[in-house]
């Protein structure tokens, strides 16, 4: 079935000249894009709407069921890793709107710290999560203070789009690593699909690149998820 807003054929190519020509010269910047810059703006935009960290060319209910077929997933996957939430000390890069902070909060997690590039949403989150720490931090320059039980890069990795910036990320996610903590990313492509760079703001990196930069490091395959895979990093 075709998503309902690709059934729109002027507010579909709209979007694409904004993709490919308006939005590459606006939020041009190092490491390939102002990163903060446009993800302020595309939050301040949507707010809580899905389509916000989401799919844009996706309708709310759309964008609603891959979310959760995505949570139900990646509750699968930390139950067969054999993560007690309840008890772990959880640092989530890159929240969003709260769409897994939601999750994380429903199975108990109380030790919590969420990372963004952007703080526009950070008053609404602290609201809806009053115990929840967030804190604006790009991960890719700066490195991560203290150590976690649990750390989770969930739809963030593909909006890193210079390599030295996905390295130095890897380096500080796994120096933030409590001795048996587990790292979670996905979704991670298993190849390449055509060229790398999809959009100025997307880059496709797969299971070679991680482990690759995870050189020493335990690199497990938990299924299918986002259309990509989802890892486990010990």
């Amino acid at each position: 079935m075709i998503p309902k807003t690709l059934r729109q054929p002027i507010a579909l190519i709209r979007r694409g000249l904004r993709k490919l020509l308006i939005d590459p010269l606006r939020y041009r910047g190092a490491g390939g894009y102002d990163a903060e810059r446009y993800w302020s703006d595309r939050f301040r935009h949507y707010r809580f709407s899905l389509r916000g960290s989401g799919h844009e060319g996706l309708t709310e209910e759309e964008n609603e069921a891959a979310y959760e077929q995505a949570k139900s997933d990646l509750l699968q996957a930390l139950s067969d890793l054999g993560v007690d939430l309840a008890s772990a000390d959880v640092l989530e890069v890159g929240p969003g709107s709260g769409a897994f902070t939601q999750l994380l909060a429903e199975q108990g997690v109380t030790s919590y710290r969420g990372l963004d590039i952007t703080d526009v949403l950070f008053a609404d989150l602290t609201r809806r999560f009053p115990s929840y720490r967030f804190e604006r931090q790009d991960v890719t320059t700066t490195p991560i203070s203290g150590d976690y039980d649990l750390i989770l890069v969930i739809e963030v990795i593909q909006h890193i789009v210079d390599r030295d910036r996905f390295n130095r990320a890897f380096r500080h996610l796994l120096d933030a690593l409590r001795p048996g903590g587990i790292l979670v990313v996905g979704p991670v492509a298993v190849r390449p699909v055509g060229t790398r760079r999809r959009l100025f703001n997307v880059r496709v990196w797969t299971v070679d690149d991680l482990s690759r930069c995870c050189e020493g490091r335990s690199v497990e395959d938990l299924g299918g998820f986002r259309g990509g895979r989802l890892l486990a990093i010990r």
